[in-house]
């Protein structure tokens, strides 16, 4: 396989890999379904800095560090915290209205960022399913892997932008619902992943 093979192979998977179920992009869903396509792009790009730091690591070859348990173990009780504190608060969301100022969202972008750096999905994504494609040309597999990660959630932000209009205020109150299930289920999961971590390094 050449180069070019696998640059186009891996802006498939980050493509196919992003719009898969996630924390990553349900937060980016369910936001831009509720605040709309200006505060969708503010958790994108805070997700996409996030991207930045794992792409620079791989870049300068320390993927392995992120793979050590002592790493695992504080990404997995951070980003655990972190989906707790989320799922609480779509938990106990107040009843949308369209005229309602309280229901602007202003803090995306740092959500974004916190949600993506701490999400083991992300990190293992990046060390096992990105590590080996890149070769001599790294840079531009890099770049073409960030530009494909990048349309995926643009995709799906325009796409939940088109079906907003279509949304009323208790779907909007549903969605923030199962959101908040959902994360706390991630958050479950991290959780008893933290288990796991420590009672291998307790062995």
């Amino acid at each position: 396989m050449d180069s070019i093979e696998k640059i186009v192979l891996l802006c498939l998977m980050g493509f196919f890999g992003a719009i898969t179920p996630g924390p990553d992009i349900l937060l980016t869903l369910k936001t831009t379904l509720r605040y709309g396509i200006l505060q969708g792009f503010k958790v994108l790009f805070g997700i996409a800095s996030g991207w930045f730091l794992y792409l620079g690591i791989i870049y300068v070859g320390l993927s392995h560090w992120l793979n050590t348990p002592i790493i695992q173990l504080i990404l997995s009780f951070v980003g655990g915290g972190y989906l707790l504190y989320l799922a609480f608060a779509m938990l106990n969301a107040t009843p949308y209205t369209l005229d309602s100022t309280h229901n602007v969202k202003k803090d995306g972008f740092l959500q974004g960022l916190i949600l993506n750096v701490s999400n083991p999905k992300a990190i293992l994504f990046f060390i096992f399913l990105v590590t080996p494609f890149v070769d001599e040309n790294i840079k531009l597999g890099l770049v073409a892997l960030w530009c494909s990660l990048f349309a995926a959630f643009v995709f799906v932000i325009l796409s939940a932008n088109i079906a907003r209009s279509y949304i009323n205020a208790k779907t909007f109150y549903v969605i923030d619902r199962i959101c908040g299930v959902l994360f706390a289920i991630f958050a479950w999961l991290l959780c008893f992943e933290c288990g796991e971590i420590v009672a291998t390094l307790l062995l």
